[in-house]
């Protein structure tokens, strides 16, 4: 004997297959950009703001030799994470010796070497605003 099941039975079971699914890829989404965001790199943390810069590192207070490993590794997560506009944080050099920035010519010229487009965000002389182009990065 068999036992037909309504087509809107069938419907309704699909439609909340289909929810569950939806609900179970936000979940696992959302848990993966919570521990992004909270991603901590061996010399200190890496800040994600809800700005549209989606990322900035702050490498103020770093010493040359500390800065460039954390902003090779900052921009390799950027590019794997498809973040196209963040921020570097690099001083302004008020507490430099001779007053003036020592990190952010590191940075500027090792996003030049690379290719990276990159400008002085216009309010803050400490904060490099770097975009990515996914087509054209060297």
């Amino acid at each position: 004997m068999e036992m037909e099941i309504p087509w809107e039975t069938i419907a309704i079971i699909l439609l909340l297959v289909i929810i569950i699914i939806f609900c179970v890829c936000c979940v696992l989404r959302r848990r993966r950009n919570t521990e992004a965001r909270s991603g901590k790199t061996d010399t200190g943390t890496i800040q994600y703001h809800k700005v549209p810069t989606s990322a900035t590192l702050d490498l103020h207070g770093c010493s040359v030799k500390s800065a460039l490993p954390r902003l090779e590794k900052f921009l390799k997560e950027m590019k794997q994470n498809s973040v196209g506009t963040f921020s570097i944080i690099t001083g302004k050099g008020n507490h430099s010796l001779d007053g003036r920035p020592v990190l952010k010519p590191v940075v500027q010229n090792h996003q030049n070497k690379h290719g990276y487009k990159h400008k002085v965000d216009p309010k803050n002389a400490g904060r490099i605003i770097v975009e990515l182009d996914y087509y054209n990065i060297v």
